[in-house]
């Protein structure tokens, strides 16, 4: 497979009176704030990709929210496909789908996993059923009340970068103020679309 690379850059500038002023390091949360940023383009360039692809396999529809049934559609749309199940498979969901899996007794009743794989009160975020990882993620694409989710195996995704992310500051005397600029450069392409379904559901 080939991939394009991109350039993405995000910069900050702090005045040098306005950190008179305030009692907190501004420089340390506009590096925290950059780098935020930073790991939500990747998120972004990896989601884009996956949409791009998701309608090559048949996708789970319907007008209802996550349900044990559409999970199961996946497992075994996936297991036809010989995608491995290797502990590899992911789905990331968004909240309003964790909170749907909350409701389904297989995901998060002790009769059925066991007090050890209980979503509450140890506060889990991620939890392994059906043979994928799943965890919740707010940047899933959305149109109207319908959210779109992913299957997919690590193999099946490729992400490729020329520069990982940094953060460089510098001294502006033009501004009399600090600049912060993140940057990186990658880009994202599907490997294999048989190891890749979508998944959508309402909120």
């Amino acid at each position: 497979v080939t991939v394009t690379m991109d350039d993405y850059y995000a910069g900050e500038l702090i005045d040098k009176l306005d950190m008179l002023k305030t009692n907190i390091d501004e420089r340390q949360v506009t590096v925290q704030a950059i780098a935020g940023a930073l790991g939500r383009k990747v998120d972004e360039v990896l989601t884009t990709s996956m949409s791009a692809c998701a309608a090559a396999n048949t996708q789970v529809h319907g007008s209802t929210g996550l349900t044990l049934a559409k999970i199961q559609e996946v497992h075994t749309r996936m297991g036809n496909r010989d995608v491995p199940d290797d502990g590899a498979r992911f789905m990331p969901v968004s909240p309003a789908g964790w909170n749907d899996l909350i409701s389904i007794d297989q995901f998060s009743d002790a009769d059925y996993i066991g007090p050890d794989q209980l979503p509450w009160p140890t506060g889990i975020t991620a939890k392994r059923w059906f043979g994928m990882l799943l965890f919740t993620f707010s940047g899933l694409p959305v149109s109207g009340t319908t959210r779109t989710s992913f299957a997919y195996h690590r193999s099946a995704m490729g992400l490729g970068m020329n520069a990982e992310p940094n953060i460089t500051p510098s001294w502006e005397n033009e501004y009399a103020a600090w600049l912060f600029v993140g940057s990186l450069a990658l880009g994202s392409v599907i490997i294999d679309q048989e190891g890749l379904e979508a998944i959508e559901y309402t909120e």
